[in-house]
C-alpha cells in the first residue's frame, strides 16, 4: 500500500500492529508468485494439463502485478494489457491455433 494511504488509514490498527505486521489470527494472502504456484500450477499438475513454463510464468506474474497496482494511474490500460508479453507471445498464438483447428 502506498505510504501516503497507509498514514491516512485510521482503522489500520484493527488489522496491523505498530510494526505494520498483520495482527495474530488475521489471514494474509500469499505473494503473487506463491499464490500462482499454489492455485494455478498445482491445479494444472493435478489435472494433467501441464504447467506454464518459467518464461510464461514470469510474463503472467509481471502482468498481474501491474494490473493489481494500488494506484489506478499505475495500472496498464486495456491496450497495454493487449500488448503485454504474455498476450502477444502466448495467448494470441494459442487463440490463432484454436481458430485454425475449428
Amino acid at each position: 500500500m502506498p505510504s501516503s494511504w497507509w498514514e491516512r488509514w485510521e482503522e489500520r490498527g484493527q488489522f496491523f500492529d505498530k510494526d505494520a505486521c498483520p495482527i495474530e489470527g488475521r489471514k494474509v494472502w500469499s505473494p503473487i508468485d506463491r499464490a500462482f504456484e499454489e492455485w494455478v500450477q498445482k491445479y494444472r499438475r493435478k489435472r494433467g494439463v501441464g504447467e506454464f513454463g518459467k518464461e510464461e510464468t514470469a510474463a503472467i506474474s509481471d502482468l498481474m502485478r501491474r494490473m493489481l497496482a494500488f494506484r489506478p494511474e499505475e495500472r496498464p490500460s486495456a491496450q497495454e494489457v493487449l500488448e503485454s508479453e504474455w498476450i502477444v507471445k502466448w495467448v494470441l498464438p494459442d487463440f490463432e491455433r484454436s481458430l485454425q483447428a475449428q
